[in-house]
C-alpha cells in the first residue's frame, strides 16, 4: 500500500507541475472563474470555467481548451487546469477544467469517456452562457489526463463539440506497450498496482504475464495508438526521454504509427533530459521553449480567436 501511494503521489505531483510550467511560461493573470459546475449526474462530473473577464462584461465569444486533470485515472483534481487558464486566459482563451469519476471496480475507462462527453454536450448546449465558442474547441491535458484527451479525440468521431487541435502532455500512448513494467516501481514489486490499474481501465482480467508480454489486444483498445488515424486533429506531444511511468518505447510506437498516416499533422517535442516530470529550465528548456510556442501557435492556428 505504500508503495502504491508512493505511485500516485509522484504521478499528481508531476500534473501540478506541469501546469505551473505553462503558466510561468506565459504570465498571466487571475481568471474569472466559476466553479463546480455540475455537468452530469455523479458527485465527480463537475467543471470549474476560467474567463478572460467575467461573463457579465464580456461582448464576444471566445475558444475555449478543455484540460483534462492526470492522476493515473484514480486521483487528481479539475483545480489543476488552474496553472494553463492563467497562461491561456491572458491570450483570449477559456479554459474548461473538468473532473471525472476515478478507476474503481464499478467505473472503467469507458465510463470516464463517457463523463468526458458529457461534459462536451454540455459546453454545446451552455457555452453561449459563459461567451464560449460551440463550433469547435481544443482538449488536453497531463499525465492521464493526456492519454484521455487523445483517447476521446481520436476514438469520437462525432463528438458535441468539434474538436480541433489537442495537446498531449507525457500521457499514456500504447497501455499494450510491455515497456509498461519496465521501469522502477514495477522492478520494487509494484507490479500488482499496474496489472490492477490496467484491468480496471479497459474492464478486462489479463494476467500480469500476459501484460508483461503485450498479449493483451484490449488494452491496445483503450490506447489513443489504436484510434488515430489521417483525420485525427492536429497534435502536439511532448514528453520526456527518461520518463519511468509513461516509457519511451510508448512514443516511439506512436512515432512509427503516425509516420505512415498521411495527413495526420502532428509534431513530437522530445525532453532528452526529462523524466515524467518536462524540465523547462537547464538542458531542456529550449525545447521547452520551443514546445509552448507550437501550443500557442497551434491553438491560434487550429482555434483562432
Amino acid at each position: 500500500m505504500k508503495k502504491k501511494n508512493l505511485f500516485i503521489i509522484l504521478v499528481v505531483a508531476v500534473v501540478f507541475i506541469s501546469a505551473v510550467l505553462l503558466l510561468l511560461m506565459s504570465g498571466g493573470k487571475n481568471p474569472a472563474t466559476y466553479s463546480d459546475i455540475h455537468y452530469g449526474p455523479d458527485a465527480r462530473n463537475t467543471m470549474d470555467i476560467y474567463l478572460p473577464d467575467s461573463a457579465e462584461n464580456m461582448t464576444g465569444d471566445v475558444p475555449a481548451f478543455v484540460y483534462i486533470h492526470g492522476g493515473s485515472w484514480i486521483e487528481g483534481s479539475k483545480e489543476e487546469g488552474e496553472g494553463y487558464a492563467k497562461g491561456l486566459n491572458s491570450n483570449g482563451y477559456a479554459v474548461i477544467s473538468i473532473n471525472y469519476r476515478y478507476l474503481s471496480d464499478d467505473v472503467d475507462g469507458c465510463d470516464i469517456m463517457d463523463d468526458v462527453d458529457l461534459a462536451m454536450k454540455w459546453i454545446q448546449e451552455n457555452g453561449d452562457d459563459y461567451h464560449i465558442r460551440t463550433d469547435k474547441i481544443a482538449v488536453g491535458g497531463d499525465s492521464a489526463g493526456g492519454h484521455l484527451a487523445m483517447l476521446y479525440a481520436y476514438s469520437y468521431k462525432n463528438p458535441p463539440v468539434p474538436i480541433a487541435f489537442v495537446v498531449s502532455n507525457v500521457g499514456p500512448l500504447d497501455l499494450s506497450d510491455p515497456g509498461v513494467f519496465s521501469n522502477p516501481y514495477a522492478e520494487e514489486g509494484t507490479d500488482y498496482f499496474f496489472w490492477e490499474l490496467l484491468n480496471m481501465l479497459a474492464g478486462t482480467n489479463y494476467t500480469m504475464e500476459e501484460m508483461k508480454v503485450g498479449a493483451t489486444p484490449d488494452l491496445l483498445k483503450a490506447s489513443p495508438i489504436y484510434y488515430v488515424d489521417a483525420n485525427s486533429p492536429p497534435t502536439i506531444f511532448a514528453y520526456g526521454v527518461k520518463d519511468e511511468l509513461v516509457p519511451f518505447s510508448n512514443v516511439e510506437r506512436m512515432q512509427e504509427k503516425v509516420s505512415n498516416l498521411s495527413g495526420f499533422e502532428h509534431e513530437f517535442f522530445i525532453f532528452e533530459n526529462s523524466g515524467h516530470e518536462l524540465n523547462k529550465e537547464g538542458e531542456d528548456q529550449s525545447v521547452a521553449e520551443e514546445y509552448y510556442r507550437a501550443v500557442f501557435e497551434g491553438l491560434g492556428r487550429y482555434l483562432p480567436k
